[in-house]
């Protein structure tokens, strides 16, 4: 018996020791980031200007990155921001500029610390280059054709001009040889990848023919042509009431019986100006002519007649 109360004492002893011991585990913490990019290539980069790439850092470590900055050495390459602080689990975007100022090969190492522990580093490279200037222009037409115009009578037609090359173009002349055509502008700068619209006036003088070629220069050099090309036919007289249209009316349709008196067929009359615009503005007189309607009870007019009354709606029912 007494042994057993010894053992059970015993027992007691080392459970009040294991219960009074620390048994906290101590947590260790690690910083440690990863970024998108282990090199940053920038394309070839005209002198005296900027391409632009960017990365992303982010914090694989289980503890928060407070004021870690990217240096570097040469200052062709920036980046942005040059400092940051990241939580766990936290990604930021980072910008780099590369702005070559000669025509040759640049590299160098971005390296981000945290105070003076390195997390990590990027490398980037590039190249400058020198781009040779070319002056080119494209026209979106080459030929303008008038076709027939009546002489004294004046037919516009336009066409576009583009920069096509790399680099501003500060006078370009439109010069031609004849009178008949007018061109406007006749001279202009146009910026790189910019367009102008250019109108051509066509005011033949005579009955003939006329060609022309519109030359296109910049600083002396004939960059395009555009030929020019129309007609120049006899005018026709403008149609009147009076003179064209009164005749026909009278030996054709304001007659009695039909479009004349007091009681003029379908209650239409025909008998002065006024009557005949309102027959063929406002009821059909036209369309009934070519259909042989009109006049009542005798031929169709003549085409050439339905031509002339068709004209001088077109021209506005002059009296």
């Amino acid at each position: 018996m007494k042994k057993v109360i010894q053992y059970f004492c015993l027992i007691i002893f080392l459970l009040l020791i294991s219960c009074g011991s620390d048994s906290t585990e101590e947590i260790e913490f690690t910083t440690s980031i990863s970024t998108s990019l282990k090199t940053i290539p920038f394309s070839d980069t005209e002198v005296n200007t900027s391409s632009e790439l960017s990365f992303t850092v982010s914090n694989t470590g289980n503890t928060s990155i407070n004021n870690a900055n990217i240096t570097n050495s040469n200052s062709i390459f920036s980046v942005s921001p040059t400092t940051f602080s990241l939580s766990e689990n936290e990604s930021k975007t980072f910008t780099v500029t590369f702005s070559p100022g000669q025509d040759q090969n640049y590299a160098d190492t971005f390296t981000l610390k945290l105070g003076e522990t390195v997390l990590g580093s990027l490398k980037v490279t590039g190249k400058g280059i020198i781009t040779m200037p070319i002056t080119s222009i494209q026209s979106s037409k080459t030929s303008l054709s008038f076709a027939d115009v009546q002489t004294n009578n004046t037919k516009q037609l336009t066409f576009s001009i583009n920069n096509t090359g790399n680099q501003n173009i500060n006078s370009i002349i439109l010069s031609k040889n004849s009178a008949q055509f007018i061109i406007n502008p006749t001279s202009f700068s146009l910026a790189v990848n910019a367009s102008k619209t250019i109108t051509v006036d066509f005011t033949p003088t005579k009955v003939q023919s006329y060609n022309d070629v519109i030359t296109i220069t910049a600083e002396n050099t004939i960059l395009a042509n555009v030929n020019l090309s129309g007609n120049g036919i006899e005018s026709i007289p403008a149609t009147t009431y009076t003179k064209d249209i009164q005749p026909i009316m009278n030996n054709s349709c304001a007659t009695t019986g039909c479009h004349k008196g007091t009681n003029p067929a379908s209650g239409i009359g025909l008998e002065t100006y006024a009557l005949t615009k309102d027959a063929f503005e406002n009821h059909g007189a036209l369309i009934q002519i070519e259909l042989g309607e009109m006049p009542r009870n005798a031929s169709k007019l003549p085409q050439v007649t339905i031509d002339l009354i068709k004209k001088w709606i077109a021209d506005g029912y002059p009296e």
